[in-house]
């Protein structure tokens, strides 16, 4: 379909980290090195090239997605900034210097099924979705990146008659221009990893947090999972897309959190069951019916001290839809643990071990386990017997989380593996 055979081409790699110097970069570049030839490492992005026979290798490399530059812009002069000048550099004049020559576009798409990526069949219509970021060192600041986005998405539909659709869509062709330093750059996403990654559209808990807790629930192959207060349900997207052969079902009172939950799932491909209901009543859930909890009960400014009540009402809930060998694991901050903890015992069960506090945003925070069996305190506090290695902290859940996601997948079958994930 797309022949074109003596271009060199140049690739780019999303590391795990935006940190150029953090130590799962570097683990990074480490497995990099033998597969590809890299040509500069910086933050956000690792340009390189890659002979041909090792096209087969790219998968391995432990990368966030991996990238075919399709086009490159001629250089663009820093933006003048007396007022009697008349900038050239509009987004339409920089798409034409973009698209002067196809054949680098051409080449890609060829590397691009090489790969494993399969172009649409003839009976089918070609899509295509284009984002766009400028780099915090872009030369010339009055070039938007909606303009930009818009302006290239008109020159590919003219070129190919591809139809442009929104990012969350499955399109044939996923494209991302970066305005990067005097250049803009059309990259093809060819490998990325088949669950979503990036930042969820209604944020909640960061990430590595929603990692850490889930990760000490261990949880395991059809497992029933609660979080019976799960807000934007932040815990148990991150808990479906790292593992996904469990069940997980998430509760909350307000609909507003709901909507914002859906999308989120929506986002992240998970399915995830959400339904509208009080935490201390989870009527439609019989007793010793949930293996997990996961949750984050009001803490700080939502919560007063002297409505410490609702820890007793919802942990005997909790407790009685929480099956004898299951476990909870609560987010609180350290200010309300004590609380907590006499609810726990209030309700017949134990806290099994609390985590040395950590900080999120200006609040210190713990992390307790708590399980069926009562006892008494004092109980272990420490860090969790999977924190181990020569990190500590969030440093370790980032690189721990990033090991524990799925690999690299070529782009047409990790979008068949998100299509898959069905939302109820």
């Amino acid at each position: 379909m797309f022949v074109v055979l003596s271009i060199c081409l140049l690739w780019t790699a999303v590391p795990p980290s935006t940190n150029p110097d953090s130590k799962i970069n570097r683990e990074f570049l480490d497995v990099a090195i033998p597969v590809i030839n890299i040509e500069r490492a910086e933050t956000g992005r690792v340009w390189f090239h890659c002979d041909d026979d090792k096209l087969q290798l790219l998968d391995s490399i432990p990368a966030r997605s991996l990238r075919l530059v399709a086009l490159k812009s001629t250089e663009i002069s820093p933006l003048r900034l007396d007022k009697q000048s008349s900038h050239p550099n509009t987004e339409s004049t920089v798409v034409e210097s973009l698209c002067h020559n196809w054949k680098t576009l051409y080449a890609s798409l060829n590397a691009w099924a090489m790969c494993g990526n399969i172009h649409p069949r003839p009976d089918e219509s070609p899509t295509f979705s284009l984002t766009c970021q400028k780099w915090d060192t872009f030369v010339d600041p009055t070039i938007s990146t909606s303009g930009l986005a818009n302006e290239m998405a008109k020159a590919l539909s003219r070129k190919f008659g591809w139809s442009r659709v929104r990012k969350s869509q499955r399109a044939s062709y996923r494209f991302h221009a970066l305005l990067y330093d005097s250049q803009v750059i059309l990259e093809l996403v060819t490998f990325e990893r088949p669950l979503r990654v990036d930042e969820l559209p209604k944020p909640g808990f960061k990430r590595i947090e929603s990692f850490a807790v889930v990760k000490t629930a261990d949880i395991q192959p059809d497992e029933f999972v609660l979080d019976p207060m799960c807000g934007r349900a932040t815990f148990l997207v991150e808990a479906a897309t790292l593992w996904p052969s469990a069940r997980y079902q998430g509760v909350d009172s307000s609909d507003d959190q709901l909507q914002n939950a859906k999308e989120n799932c929506r986002a992240a491909h998970v399915p995830i069951f959400l339904v509208e209901g009080d935490a201390c009543h989870l009527a439609h859930l019989p007793d010793a019916s949930v293996d997990k909890i996961v949750t984050c009960p009001p803490f700080g400014r939502q919560f007063k001290k002297e409505s410490t009540f609702l820890y007793n009402d919802l942990l005997k809930e909790w407790n009685r839809v929480l099956k004898v060998s299951g476990r909870m694991v609560i987010l609180i901050d350290v200010s309300n643990s004590e609380a907590l903890t006499d609810a726990v015992q209030n309700a017949g069960c134990g806290v099994e071990f609390q985590r040395l506090p950590f900080r999120l945003g200006k609040i210190q925070t713990t992390i307790l386990i708590i399980t069926k069996k009562k006892r008494k305190k004092p109980f272990p506090v420490g860090t969790f017997e999977w924190e181990h290695g020569e990190q500590t902290g969030r440093a370790l859940w980032t690189s721990l989380r990033e090991k524990a996601l799925p690999s690299l997948k070529p782009y047409t079958l990790s979008q068949l593996l998100r299509q898959s994930q069905t939302i109820p």
